[in-house]
């Protein structure tokens, strides 16, 4: 599939979008969506205690379980909601806020232009990849590893949106740089 090409007027960049540009920015407009899911999420974990999560747990798995005491994720999730402490959910709470302001803030990045934050937006989604990456070690779940792999997957996208828009800046200074030696050493020779 041929890129989409935006050019400009004299002395403005050309733009090229390739299928990674294209994932990228579509990847992070999930990320965005997701984040916002988790910040809705952790929001309402402070807000709400563990007797009421373990309430809400067995109000919604009474009739399954009702109908086959023996079903594996009802009781999974009976199981892991009691297992709760208070603890426990002010952790994720706190993590699923950062991580939602994290992705948030990457999105709002992305759309506004502003890629001298990508740096850090990078930083915080490795540190994130890094406990994902324990936690996998600690209690394996393919939800988790498929959002550690999508995390990664941004990471590297990000990286590279970062350096196609940062080369050409960089190129402009070194070009400038040389043309101010070339006059000045015009200069001298006069």
């Amino acid at each position: 599939m041929p890129a989409d090409r935006e050019t400009g007027r004299q002395g403005e960049r050309t733009t090229t979008r390739t299928a990674a540009d294209r994932l990228f920015r579509w990847g992070v407009v999930g990320k965005g969506v997701y984040g916002g899911a988790e910040l809705v999420l952790g929001i309402l974990l402070t807000l709400v205690s563990t007797s009421t999560l373990q309430s809400w747990a067995a109000a919604l798995t009474q009739r399954e379980l009702t109908r086959d005491p023996d079903d594996a994720l009802a009781r999974l999730l009976v199981s892991r909601i009691d297992s709760l402490t208070t603890f426990a959910v002010v952790f994720v709470a706190v993590y699923l806020i950062a991580h939602g302001v994290v992705k948030l803030g990457l999105l709002a990045a992305v759309l506004s232009g502003a890629y001298r934050t990508y740096p850090w937006a990078i930083a915080v989604l490795v540190a994130f990849i890094g406990y994902q990456i324990f936690d996998l070690f600690v209690g394996f779940t393919v939800g988790l590893l498929l959002l550690t792999v999508f995390d990664a997957v941004i990471v590297v996208l990000t990286w590279r949106d970062y350096r196609s828009h940062s080369r050409p800046v960089a190129a402009a200074a070194g070009a400038a740089a040389h043309e101010a030696d070339d006059l000045s050493g015009a200069d001298r020779t006069h």
